[in-house]
């Protein structure tokens, strides 16, 4: 009788134990496994990266989950399945134009379109000028292209100045033709295509965020678009990238509807107030720019194409979206590292490609100014290198002037913009650690200081012929 009685508690606890994982823990497993069978998909079937490639270098995670979570892709289908214990749990499924998403979202319902592309913004090359340059940059990716154990893999860079091509680097199997993930660098490319349309007048970005969830009582609908893009939404996000099953971060990730999660977030500030990097405000963002667009009778991959991308980029843009069909401006847009620096061009330009005025000048113009909330870090979804906070050695992009826009990126993903050196550097790898950043950084602003002093020695017409993509084939 007295073993029953022991036993009796021990045995409700342990049931009690099951019941509490099954109903905490495996979700987030399963959500895991999801959030992995996507991003290999879009990697592999959009970005074309080699599978042998992305196991190896980007899913070093599967070594640490085996042999409970493994993946399998399949050519023919384009998709991943994710696998839980042997058994398949979910399947990511490539759309051209929108990326990898789950068998059961609403990705067959999207519309097949592609926009029409021009040859993309031409760019002379020049490469012969900048000997040093170039040579610098393929001894940095001799010793730190081919792995990450050293916390640093260099897998592209490319520099512009005066609108030509002077370097161009890449680490095999990378190429020309790999379209590289943007991590939060879509949170840039979500504010142009903002302040694109609120040019053509077909929304407003000083206007309310559309978010059904709030009734009109709502204290949230004092947010507006512009808040979203400026970060001071007052929304309460933690922007914590731990691997956390439990993270807010990883809440939002597993929702699988981006925007819906941040548009039930407290509001803990008032709108305006505090800048904090959030994430959640640039998927609500994204999400908001869809609902705008809609009623004006435009997807956002539609207006993207028409109003930007089909004049400048010379090969498709992926603009990825969430499970619920939603724009994922927060950290997945995809493209090759030349239409990157493209892009960077035309902010340079001031918004203009040949003699059209694709991106408001104005807005383009109040970069310049930090937003004084962000102390010198932050404006219009753009970093900027002028904080009021830190010295030089926690600038974004050590090294380069003050004038400098960035898109940036997790892991080191970098489009730097330098109007005042009439220059664009783009980078993009993979970073681990204080160690791995400290190398890119450095990769950077000796390009930079390279850059300026060939340039300031190279003969006055130095322009090569047009390129269309890369000096290796495509």
């Amino acid at each position: 009788m007295r073993l029953k009685n022991t036993l009796l508690p021990l045995v409700a606890l342990f049931a009690l134990a099951l019941v509490v994982a099954a109903t905490t823990l495996l979700p987030r497993v399963l959500g895991v496994t999801r959030i992995l069978a996507a991003v290999s998909c879009n990697q592999t079937f959009g970005g074309y990266e080699p599978w042998d490639t992305l196991v190896e270098r980007d899913l070093s995670v599967l070594g640490d989950l085996d042999p409970y979570v493994s993946l399998r892709p399949d050519s023919a289908d384009r998709s991943v399945s994710g696998r839980l214990l042997g058994i398949p749990v979910t399947t990511a499924v490539y759309h051209p134009g929108y990326g990898c998403v789950s068998a059961d979202s609403p990705g067959d319902k999207l519309a097949k379109h592609r926009a029409e592309l021009g040859e993309g913004m031409p760019l002379a090359r020049a490469e012969t000028a900048f000997p040093r340059l170039n040579a610098f940059i393929r001894d940095e990716f001799e010793q730190y292209g081919d792995e990450t154990s050293n916390g640093v893999n260099h897998r592209a860079f490319v520099v512009l100045h005066g609108g030509e091509i002077i370097a161009e680097h890449y680490a095999p199997p990378f190429g020309p033709a790999t379209r590289f993930s943007s991590q939060s660098m879509a949170k840039s490319v979500n504010a142009l295509l903002w302040a694109a349309a609120d040019m053509r007048g077909l929304l407003d970005l000083d206007g309310p965020v559309a978010a059904p969830e709030w009734d009109a009582a709502d204290p949230r609908q004092a947010i507006s678009n512009r808040h979203l893009l400026d970060m001071v939404s007052g929304l309460d996000f933690d922007e914590n990238y731990e691997m956390d099953l439990f993270s807010q971060f990883f809440d939002m990730i597993l929702s699988g509807d981006l925007g819906h999660f941040a548009a039930n977030l407290k509001l803990v500030h008032t709108p305006g107030d505090r800048w904090y990097y959030s994430t959640a405000d640039a998927n609500l963002s994204g999400r908001t720019l869809g609902f705008k667009l809609a009623e004006r009778g435009y997807s956002v991959h539609r207006f993207a194409d028409e109003a930007l991308f089909r004049h400048i980029a010379a090969d498709p843009v992926e603009l990825q979206i969430d499970n619920a069909g939603s724009f994922w401006a927060g950290s997945a847009v995809h493209m090759t590292t030349l239409d990157w620096a493209r892009l960077g061009q035309l902010v340079l330009d001031g918004g203009i490609y040949r003699g059209e005025q694709l991106l408001p000048a104005e807005f383009l113009g109040e970069l310049a100014v930090p937003l004084p909330q962000s102390r010198g870090w932050y404006r219009s979804s753009m970093w900027l290198n002028r904080s009021l906070d830190f010295g030089e050695e926690r600038q974004l992009a050590p090294g380069l002037p003050d004038d400098t826009i960035s898109f940036s990126g997790f892991q080191g993903q970098k489009v730097h913009i330098i109007p005042s050196k009439d220059m664009v550097i783009v980078r993009f790898g993979r970073t681990d650690g204080e160690g791995g950043s400290d190398v890119y950084k450095r990769l950077i602003a000796d390009a930079y200081e390279l850059t300026l002093e060939e340039a300031a020695s190279a003969p006055l017409d130095v322009a090569g012929e047009v390129a269309e993509g890369s000096p290796d084939a495509r």
